[in-house]
Formats: structure tokens, C-alpha cells, sequence
């Protein structure tokens, strides 16, 4: 009897929670960068989805150009990037205006990490990824969380499939996790023979972009909220490149 009556008042609970306000929706997508020689790569899908596995726009960009030397990849809540691009974009144009100058990668990275880190206690669903070139000519790429901790790394991704994605670029990238003899045969290019400091190949531009398109292949195949569309962006001294390239449609 006893069971009888507590299982109605569960249901109730749970019905009471599902209908509760939630002030925060995923709309997932993938995200990822990584640095070169001279270059820095920042791609995302284009994709734009929501928990109910509904897809609501397949020609979302998650990337805005900061400047001709900085580009910013948001994977999380749309509503909320968006905003995040806008009052990034607004900053960099006014110290534009007060300063004479284009405002550099490491003030940039201080910037967004402070704009993040102000609304710590209602965060911005966002999850960044900042790309660009620093001031002594050299590529950077910055990773945060929601509320402005940030640090440089070699690569990174963000988004629903950033878990499938990071492991393959540590492989395919840094040239970690894996035996000498192992070449990625990902191109149909040329592969890489010239070598750095540290033994590892230099990977050409050309070769770059295709490592990010195939990156967001292989995201699309096992993520539902990744696909349509790969928008790459490429950042060297001279400027900011974009390439579009095809993704899984279903």
C-alpha cells in the first residue's frame, strides 16, 4: 500500500522537474584549432542543433574574425556566443578606435577571459577557442572554459564531439600516442618530410586544412549535433583565410 502511494508522488517529482526553467541549451557543434610553423588553424562545423536531437539551422557559423591576426571559435549555447562575438568584436573595434592599433593576441586572450570571468556566477554557455598570431610573428591558440581560465596549447576542441576530436589531433598533430613508422595518410597530397627542432614533421598549410576538414569527417560520423558543413579558418601574418568544405548532411 505504502508503495502504492509513493510512486504517484515520484512521478510527480520528476514531472515538476522536467517542467522547470532551465536558462541554459546546448547547441552543440565541434569546434577545434591548432598551431603550425607559421600559421594557426580554426575550424568548427556549421550545424546548429538542441537536446531534442533536432537539427534547427545547418548554416550556423560558431568562428567571427576578431581581427586580420585573430580568430574566435565558440562551441555551447548559441544565444549566448553570439552575444559573447558581439562584445568581443565591440571591445577590439574601440580599442581600435582609442589606440591607433589593432589590439594583440595576448590582450585579446585577457580580454575574453575577463569577459568570461565577470559573469562567473551566471556564466556565458560558452567554450572558446582563440587563434590567431602573437606580436613577435609566432601562432598562438588559447583554450577556456565557461568562466575565463585559460592557457596555450598546440591543439584543442571544444563542443559535443571535442572528446572524439582532441585524441585524433594529438595523433595526427603533435605525432603522440603512436609508433615512428605510423604515417597518416589522410591527403593526397605530398606528405611532409621537411623536419623541426624536435624530429617531428612540419605539416604545409595545404595539408593543415585537410587534417581540420577530416578531423570534422570523423566528429560528424559518430556525433549527431556535428555536421553540414566545415568552415575553416586559417591565420598567418599575411591574413585570415576561410575554406568551406563538405560534411555528412544526416
Amino acid at each position: 500500500m505504502m508503495m502504492n502511494q509513493l510512486v504517484p508522488h515520484q512521478d510527480r517529482n520528476k514531472e515538476a522537474k522536467k517542467n522547470e526553467w532551465e536558462p541554459y541549451i546546448d547547441n552543440a557543434g565541434t569546434c577545434l584549432g591548432f598551431t603550425g610553423e607559421d600559421y594557426c588553424v580554426i575550424a568548427a562545423d556549421t550545424r546548429c542543433s538542441n537536446d531534442s536531437y533536432q537539427i534547427l539551422s545547418r548554416h550556423v557559423t560558431k568562428i567571427t574574425k576578431v581581427t586580420d591576426k585573430i580568430v574566435l571559435a565558440t562551441g555551447g549555447m548559441r544565444a549566448d556566443y553570439c552575444t559573447l562575438h558581439k562584445r568581443i568584436n565591440y571591445q577590439a573595434e574601440m580599442f581600435r578606435y582609442k589606440n591607433k592599433k589593432e589590439i594583440s593576441l595576448s590582450g585579446c586572450a585577457r580580454l575574453l577571459s575577463n569577459i568570461l570571468y565577470n559573469n562567473r556566477f551566471f556564466p556565458i554557455y560558452a567554450f572558446c577557442l582563440l587563434g590567431g598570431i602573437d606580436e613577435i610573428g609566432q601562432p598562438v591558440l588559447y583554450s577556456y572554459d565557461a568562466i575565463g581560465s585559460y592557457g596555450k596549447s598546440k591543439v584543442g576542441a571544444v563542443g559535443s564531439g571535442g572528446e572524439l576530436v582532441e585524441p585524433l589531433l594529438d595523433s595526427i598533430i603533435l605525432r603522440h600516442h603512436r609508433q615512428a613508422s605510423v604515417v597518416p595518410t589522410i591527403s593526397n597530397e605530398e606528405l611532409p618530410t621537411t623536419r623541426g627542432e624536435d624530429g617531428k614533421p612540419i605539416i604545409p598549410k595545404g595539408i593543415a586544412i585537410e587534417y581540420a576538414h577530416q578531423a570534422l569527417v570523423a566528429a560528424s560520423e559518430r556525433d549527431i549535433h556535428t555536421g553540414d558543413f566545415a568552415e575553416i579558418y586559417v591565420i598567418t601574418k599575411e591574413g585570415v583565410e576561410r575554406h568551406m568544405r563538405e560534411l555528412k548532411a544526416d
